[in-house]
Formats: C-alpha cells, structure tokens, sequence
C-alpha cells in the first residue's frame, strides 16, 4: 500500500517533506522516466478538470450521445465555438515547463498525456503521446479528414453570425468546462448550424476520445511502448478514473517498477502506488524535478 502524503498539520507536513525527498531519490535513482499526466497538471493553465475537491460534480459528454443526437452535436459545436478562444490561449504553467527542463537532463523517457489541450507540445516537450488526442483539430466521422480546429471556428463563425454575442460575452471561470466549452442557454442551440466536412458532407467531431469510445489500438500499443521504455512511472495531476490511464499504472507495477502519483484527492490506484502525494502540482513538482536532475 503507499504512503500518502498530504493534509495540514505539524505532523502531516513533516510526513509530506519526507515523502518529498523519498520521490526525489526515486527519480534520482531512475535512468529513464515515463511520465504520464491528467488534467490536474493544467489547471494552473486556467483549464478546469473534472474532479478536483471542491469542484461541482461534472457530467462530460459521451461519445454515444454525440453519435447518436444532432441536437447533441449542436450543443457541443454551440458551447464549443464560445469556449474554444479561452481553450486556445492557455499556457503551460510551471509544471509543463518543468518537464521539459527533466527531459533536458537525459532522464525523460516519454510523456503519455491524458489531456487534449497540447500544453506539453506548446512548452517544448518533445516525446509526447496524446492518449485521447487533440482539441486543436477536428475529423470528419465519414471520410477521416482531419483539418484545423482553428479554421473551423471561422467556418462555424461564418454559418453562426448570431454567436458573435456569446463569443464577446466574459462567461468566466464558473461557466468553462474541462472539453473547452462553456455553459449556454437551451436557445441558443436550436438556432445552431453545423457545418459539415468539406469532402463528403460527414459529421465533424473534435479529434479527441470522448467518454465511452475506445482508444485506437496503434495508440494503444503507443502506450504500453512507453511505460516499457521508462525504469519508473511518475504519475501527475490524474485520479486515474478512466481505465486507459489506469491500467498503465497496472502494467509498470507488474512489472516491478515503482510507482509514484503527484495530485490532489483520491485516486483509483493510492493502494497499489509505490507513493503518493497530495500536493499542489505547479507549486511542487518543479522543485522536486529539479532536486532530482
């Protein structure tokens, strides 16, 4: 079972310190590290995730609704276009430039990131597998096209000029979700247009994995490779719910590596880690990446 750090106190900080520099010397001791990151390592980037304490309860979107509903599809690509500029412009915090100043030491072995947002890409990570792919383009459903995210807002924009409110609109923190879209009333939805592939018509979708799909087998595969590769897994900003993450951590763990988890909360695997730590991430792991380099 792991020890987990985190908690006030006098007694609860002394445990945390300790834990601390337990992980640093195992980093120190690694040749080569998989990382693999959720969405607790971009919250310090201003992008909400889905579980953090405190946080209302979120219901994401699931990949049958958005398949099986146009009404469904029109109040994704609605909240979609207003939430995407905010998407858009975050930047990598602390923690997202920490890794790739570890992966500058010859430590890194590769990032596995749960998240879509590509903030390990945009703070110069080089070795990252997008595990359930990337908000910044969309794929038609028929013909597999994938195209620019960024030139699809102009077409939606183009065919949605009564938008052009919403997207001046500040909806604030409270309103924007963790797929990049925000909270809007049931009107405006019924007035949206889709906009269509331009090949063959098809159905557009953000070239992500939505709750309830399954992963392409080559990523899959992409995965496994990457925890192979590394001596150790350090796990951050993730409760490890979905099963594509978790059974990443399962797999380095049957094979004898250490294990060890940086988030805040619970997650799915504190009883089999090597150790955990309920700490702040952009306030902790770019010291504790540092110490260990």
């Amino acid at each position: 079972m792991a020890m987990v750090a985190g908690g006030g106190g006098a007694g609860n900080v002394a445990t945390r310190a300790k834990d601390v520099w337990r992980l640093v010397d195992m980093l120190r001791a690694s040749q080569r590290v998989t990382v693999l990151t959720g969405a607790g390592i971009s919250t310090d980037s201003g992008i909400p995730d889905y579980r953090s304490p405190g946080r209302p309860p979120y219901r994401p979107l699931q990949h049958h609704e958005f398949m099986n509903s146009e009404y469904t599809r029109k109040r994704y690509w609605a909240r979609s276009l207003v939430g995407y500029p905010r998407l858009s412009q975050a930047r990598p915090n602390a923690a997202h430039k920490a890794l790739v100043e570890f992966e500058q030491t010859g430590k890194l072995a590769h990032i596995i990131t749960q998240n879509v947002d590509c903030l390990h890409q945009r703070a110069g990570s080089n070795s990252v597998l997008n595990l359930h792919g990337n908000i910044h383009e969309v794929v038609c459903l028929k013909c597999g096209h994938v195209s620019c995210r960024v030139a699809y807002q102009d077409l939606l924009l183009h065919h949605n000029p009564h938008m052009r409110g919403a997207l001046s609109t500040d909806h604030g923190t409270s309103a924007a979700r963790p797929d990049g879209d925000v909270e809007l009333g049931e009107d405006a939805y019924a007035s949206f247009n889709l906009v269509h592939c331009g090949h063959d018509q098809g159905w557009m979708k953000p070239h992500v994995v939505f709750f309830g799909d399954n992963l392409e087998q080559e990523v899959v595969q992409q995965s496994y490779q990457a925890v192979d590769d590394g001596d150790m897994l350090l796990v951050a900003g993730t409760s490890l719910q979905v099963w594509s993450a978790l059974r990443l951590v399962r797999r380095a763990i049957s094979d004898g590596k250490p294990v060890a988890v940086v988030t805040r909360g619970p997650t799915r695997a504190d009883d089999i880690v090597t150790l955990k730590l309920d700490v702040p991430l952009a306030d902790t792991l770019p010291s504790i990446l540092q110490d260990a380099a």
